[in-house]
């Protein structure tokens, strides 16, 4: 790679783009150092090389997903996102352009330090939103735990400065939760959502909640919301219209995890136990073991002196042959069991 510096000076925009597919696609490692020489010396050509290089790697089967991916996009962070004014920060326009067309195959590996310096930016709510739209895109690529560093160094440092801002805040609670959120949403406590937003009603978006906010919602009493027990039956209701694809068996593992590491009232386990029960008439024959097993762990995590209610008792149809064999004809019956008919 080194050979290339000499010829730097003549690179068109689609050599550096090539070399970009090339490289970025490899397992091989160069140092931030390298990167940000290549990027320096062809900085004359590296914008129109962007967007080809997008164009090209929308194409691919595969993203670009090698080692390096992340030091290029932190030389471009130094080499165009420091140049960027405030007043291009506040022009959705321009943000749109930058991270929907420049930046996009890269977004997927953007380091922490990055997301902070652009969480850092003077940022409307709008162009917050708008990046975050472009973040969510390539959720699917990320692992969890970027997506985690997403949520850490871009998210929460935004909305804890600008929550309560001017396109921040909505009547509507999936609104908000997907305009400020996005798909991170996933990795964020209730608890934590409901103190950012005090209208905001899980209640409204259960089909954008994870298993473990699903069965927070269940077991611990959150400010703002109906009482207890309509929560419970809701989340049910909710779980059993498709108890596959919704994740109950998920949902049921939280709340044992849950159910252990916090003191739950007892009359929230005993409307818990009751709904368990109550969903046995309603799910798949695999899940009925999950139920039971659920419940009995809800008892053990259960408060001293709380009594949840017991299992239902197996319904058996009686049988006196007695009774079924009146008026029938027993010789007959012998007759023709002795002619094998």
């Amino acid at each position: 790679m080194f050979l290339l510096f000499l010829q730097l000076a003549a690179f068109t925009a689609q050599q550096l783009a090539d070399l970009l597919v090339c490289k970025l696609s490899s397992n091989m490692t160069y140092s931030r150092e390298t990167w940000k020489l290549l990027l320096t010396k062809t900085s004359a050509v590296l914008d129109k090389a962007l967007v080809i290089f997008s164009h090209m790697v929308s194409n691919m089967s595969v993203p670009v997903m090698g080692p390096s991916v992340t030091h290029v996009l932190d030389v471009l962070g130094e080499l165009r996102l420091d140049l960027i004014s405030d007043l291009q920060w506040n022009d959705i326009s321009f943000i749109s352009s930058l991270f929907g067309q420049y930046l996009r195959p890269f977004l997927p590996f953007a380091s922490g330090s990055l997301l902070q310096c652009v969480s850092s930016k003077n940022l409307t709510c709008d162009t917050y939103q708008h990046i975050v739209s472009e973040l969510s895109h390539q959720f699917d690529v990320m692992g969890e735990d970027q997506a985690k560093e997403v949520l850490r160094f871009f998210i929460q440092p935004f909305l804890s400065r600008n929550s309560s801002g001017p396109g921040c805040i909505s009547n509507n609670s999936m609104a908000w939760l997907l305009n400020n959120y996005g798909r991170f949403s996933v990795f964020v406590p209730l608890t934590s959502l409901l103190d950012l937003n005090k209208q905001f009603s899980p209640l409204y978006v259960l089909e954008l909640l994870s298993p473990q906010q699903k069965a927070e919602l269940i077991l611990l009493p959150l400010q703002g919301l109906p009482h207890q027990e309509e929560v419970i039956r809701v989340v049910f209701t909710h779980l059993l219209q498709s108890p596959v694809e919704r994740q109950m068996p998920e949902v049921l593992h939280h709340l044992t995890t849950i159910s252990a590491q916090n003191e739950i009232p007892c009359f929230i386990l005993q409307s818990v136990s009751e709904n368990l029960f109550l969903a046995l008439s309603y799910v798949p024959l695999e899940l009925e073991h999950i139920i039971y097993t659920t419940a009995d762990h809800l008892k053990g995590n259960s408060p001293q002196g709380c009594i949840l209610p017991p299992p239902p008792s197996c319904s058996f149809t009686k049988l006196n042959d007695t009774e079924i064999c009146n008026g029938i004809n027993r010789t007959f019956l012998h007759q023709r069991f002795a002619i094998g008919a």
